[in-house]
């Protein structure tokens, strides 16, 4: 962004410190805040946003044809992507809708923690996942809204297979072409793998050899030098 003009201002803290920062910055100086999460009184923009995540859902219907999926593993932060790719395939499928699992990173399982205790609840984070879009400690109430419902299964994963899957999609091994996939689009493999190596976890996912199943691919190389690290540190 900075290359595009912006002022970046850095916080010593986690997603919840900057958040509050620019809450307490737009204040002071009437600034508008464009943000993917949404609270009391600030959701038409989020709500915007989510609007234009759907189109990754819609995507899938036309491509695939939502009636063949059963099962959807979705990239959880503030959870605003995870409902873009929700919507319309409930709306398309209602009751038919796939089992959706929300995957996160067990540093800030916020969604995961929120559904155990059924309500909204703020992980404090103090370590940070390689996998920093999903770096999130407190759900969006419009993504809370429609997950809260919708969500079958949550998972929360470590980060020991972000390098290595990185490495394998950037080198054609897992798809048969390259595919420049980031930290956090590794997350719905990562947590597939990691089920399948659980026999019980498998069997409650209720995954079976007529399973299909969708992977959202949420980002690529945003970060040119961490990509070809990691990328590089996958290799070995």
């Amino acid at each position: 962004m900075a290359d595009y003009g912006a002022n970046v201002t850095r916080v010593n803290g986690n997603y919840e410190a900057s958040l509050a920062a620019c809450k307490a910055d737009a204040a002071a100086h009437g600034w508008h805040i464009i943000s993917d999460t949404s609270w009391d009184g600030y959701r038409d923009i989020p709500l915007l946003i989510m609007a234009g995540y759907t189109l990754i859902g819609r995507e899938v219907i036309d491509q695939l044809g939502a009636e063949t999926l059963t099962h959807c593993f979705l990239p959880v932060g503030v959870g605003g992507l995870a409902s873009g790719v929700v919507a319309p395939l409930w709306q398309h499928m209602n009751e038919n809708l796939p089992s959706m699992i929300s995957v996160e990173s067990h540093m800030s399982a916020c969604f995961l923690e929120s559904i155990a205790a059924q309500t909204p609840t703020l992980v404090d984070i103090t370590q940070e996942t390689l996998m920093a879009g999903l770096s999130c400690g407190e759900v969006s109430q419009l993504a809370w809204e429609l997950l809260q419902p919708s969500l079958r299964h949550c998972l929360a994963i470590d980060d020991a297979a972000v390098a290595p899957l990185m490495a394998r999609f950037a080198d054609g091994t897992i798809a048969g072409v390259p595919i420049e996939a980031g930290e956090c689009a590794t997350s719905g493999l990562a947590a597939l793998l990691a089920a399948k190596q659980d026999p019980q976890c498998w069997q409650n996912l209720g995954f079976n050899s007529d399973s299909v199943i969708l992977l959202i691919g949420s980002e690529g190389a945003t970060d040119a030098d961490i990509y070809a690290e990691l990328t590089s540190l996958g290799q070995n």
